[in-house]
């Protein structure tokens, strides 16, 4: 997860990584160098799946969150369950979660192979986690109607939408717009959404981009 605002940007980014093996998992969040950003704190998971990042920009808090859930359907149910109970005490923050949810959430987030409806479980376990801490998909808010796609199998016969942007409902319409965009060095395609931070006092532009 990467924040950045649309002006100006030079010099290192402020990164905070959650490593995982050498060959998998890992996630990291980083900040421009030009946002003035204070961090409260950050909490990371032993296994690489995830990073909290508590900061403040001005007097306006956020909840970052980068996410890398297992594949497996038990696993998963576990995974998205353990998230919920870590922030659930954020509850009443803005939050933002975004990563590689490993799950199609509806039958047009999917074209091709098993059933949205076998992984079942875990959307279940998703819904919950949206519906404790008041989430929104980003992209299906900008899109409602659009089926596109974040991932693909080599022969393309199966694609999925797996990678999401969950923002807080009191937010949500501050988005401006929200992009899915093939890389050329993954196999999944990167998802980006713009938006507008009211009440940032300093900020000289206000209009910031998170990809």
């Amino acid at each position: 997860m990467k924040l950045k605002n649309s002006g100006q940007q030079s010099g290192a980014a402020k990164c905070f990584f959650c490593h995982g093996s050498k060959h998998s998992k890992g996630t990291v969040i980083m900040f421009n160098p030009s946002l003035d950003v204070e961090i409260i704190e950050c909490t990371t998971s032993e296994k690489g799946r995830t990073i909290i990042l508590e900061a403040r920009f001005d007097d306006t808090k956020f909840i970052f969150v980068n996410i890398y859930a297992p594949n497996d359907l038990t696993q998963q149910v576990k995974f998205f369950d353990s998230l919920k109970s870590k922030l659930v005490k954020y509850a009443n923050e803005s939050i933002i979660v975004g990563g590689d949810f490993n799950c199609a959430l509806t039958p047009s987030d999917k074209k091709g192979g098993c059933p949205v409806e076998k992984k079942g479980a875990v959307v279940q376990a998703i819904s919950n986690l949206c519906k404790i801490l008041d989430l929104k998909d980003a992209w299906r808010y900008i899109h409602p109607n659009e089926s596109l796609f974040t991932w693909h199998h080599k022969s393309s016969k199966i694609q999925c939408r797996l990678d999401y942007f969950l923002v807080s409902s009191g937010i949500i319409n501050q988005i401006q717009k929200c992009k899915i965009t093939p890389v050329s060095f993954a196999d999944h395609a990167a998802v980006y959404f713009s938006f507008f931070f009211q009440g940032l006092r300093k900020a000289r532009n206000r209009i910031f981009q998170i990809e």
